[in-house]
């Protein structure tokens, strides 16, 4: 991943921008109001960045939750409606609020190489502008929940093994993957299929879809019950799909050895108990048995990489 980001510290921070972000509901926001955030004092942490500015992009546009939109766009719009349809769901109400309650600026940006993230250093998710509006829905959920992760304090820590490390990884992927499932699923018993059908159009992310529907078969879709069941064998699935498990491992093996060799730190052969994953599930978030899901740590960290993986999906696009 070296090859794919630039790596700036905080303090060389203000002054640039930064594109691909993503939005919801707030003041549209140009250069200016981009580099007032880039600047301030409190963005300590080390951040990646795409070396084109935001204000280039004419179809860019961000948002701030709970903030009036002054010069309204679709991009605007759209994030906008895209927390609307959140609001209708108990998962997505807490999303939207986490999200409100820290001020995270949310863009749209053009980014031919990935389709969303959230930046930690900056309070940024970014969702890519060319996806259709349920594809965009669920990348805002998936990167949303991290942010609700990071807010309870999850991080990468070199405390623990380098197999730790890809767990770690790992289970925060599941996680965000599998309560965006549940999103999609719940706004479409309530009548909307486009998160829906956004998911299982996304090679490599409609295996969470199939395990979600194929657990709530023949049951009430509205049985929270079955929903939390449904969830866990959702987060399973990411599990279980090679090419993610490879490219994921293939990514945290690389800010591993970066960390090492940054912080000049011994590495430790030490892995975390399972019950240090157990806020996820806590309430009240308590929307599936997280700890079930966990995988096996020993040799996460030194399984298949991608280019050892012949086909990139359990379910390949037609």
């Amino acid at each position: 991943m070296r090859r794919l980001f630039q790596k700036i510290s905080s303090r060389h921070i203000a002054g640039l921008t930064l594109p691909f972000m993503l939005a919801a509901g707030g003041a549209a926001l140009a250069g200016p109001a981009l580099d007032a955030r880039l600047a301030e004092e409190d963005i300590k942490q080390t951040t990646y960045w795409w070396p084109t500015a935001a204000r280039e992009n004419p179809r860019g546009a961000c948002i701030v939750p709970g903030d009036p939109v002054d010069t309204p766009t679709p991009a605007t719009d759209n994030l906008q409606k895209i927390l609307a349809l959140f609001e209708t769901t108990a998962f997505g109400r807490q999303l939207v609020q986490t999200a409100t309650d820290h001020k995270t600026l949310f863009c749209t940006y053009e980014n031919p190489m990935e389709r969303g993230f959230y930046d930690t250093g900056l309070n940024m998710m970014m969702v890519h502008d060319g996806m259709e509006f349920g594809q965009q829905a669920l990348i805002t959920a998936h990167e949303l929940r991290h942010h609700v992760q990071y807010r309870m304090g999850f991080e990468r820590s070199l405390k623990y093994s380098r197999d730790e490390y890809v767990r770690f990884t790992y289970v925060m992927e599941a996680d965000a993957q599998a309560l965006a499932t549940l999103l999609a699923w719940q706004t479409r018993a309530a009548g909307d299929a486009r998160v829906w059908d956004g998911l299982m159009s996304i090679e490599n992310y409609r295996d969470t879809g199939v395990a979600f529907e194929t657990a709530m078969a023949g049951k009430d879709p509205l049985d929270e019950t079955a929903q939390r069941d449904a969830t866990a064998a959702a987060a399973i699935a990411w599990r279980n799909n090679q090419w993610l498990n490879a490219i994921y491992r293939a990514q945290s093996i690389d800010m591993y050895l970066d960390e090492l060799d940054t912080t000049k730190k011994i590495r430790t052969y030490k892995n975390a108990p399972d019950e240090i994953y157990a806020p996820l599930c806590a309430k009240p978030g308590d929307f599936y048995d997280c700890l079930s899901t966990l995988p096996k740590v020993e040799g996460l960290g030194y399984g298949p990489m991608p280019h050892d993986l012949k086909k990139p999906s359990n379910h390949p696009a037609p």
